[in-house]
C-alpha cells in the first residue's frame, strides 16, 4: 500500500531498490482480479485444472512437510544419543 487506496512496488517505495514509481488503485485490482477469476475459473474445464493443480501442490507440500519432521526427528534421536 502506497496510500489509503492505492497499491505500488514497495521496493520503490519504501526500499529505493526499484525504478517503477507507478502505482494503481487498490478497488481497481480488485476488480481485475474478480473479473479474472470470473471468467477463468468459473469456465468448468478450467476450474477442474485448477482443482487438479491445486491437489497435486497441497500433497507435494504435505509430502514435503513429512519428510522435514523425520528428519527433525532423526536429528533429535541423534543428539539424545550423543548427548
Amino acid at each position: 500500500m502506497t496510500g489509503k487506496h492505492r497499491l505500488g512496488c514497495f521496493g520503490a517505495r519504501d526500499q529505493g531498490r526499484c525504478d517503477n514509481h507507478l502505482t494503481i488503485r487498490r478497488d481497481d485490482v480488485e476488480a481485475r482480479v474478480l473479473k479474472a477469476l470470473q471468467e477463468k475459473l468459473l469456465q468448468q474445464d478450467l476450474f477442474g485444472g485448477f482443482c487438479e493443480e491445486f491437489a497435486r501442490e497441497m500433497n507435494r507440500l504435505r509430502m514435503e512437510h513429512r519428510a522435514s519432521v523425520s528428519s527433525a526427528k532423526r536429528e533429535v534421536e541423534r543428539i539424545g544419543t550423543r548427548i
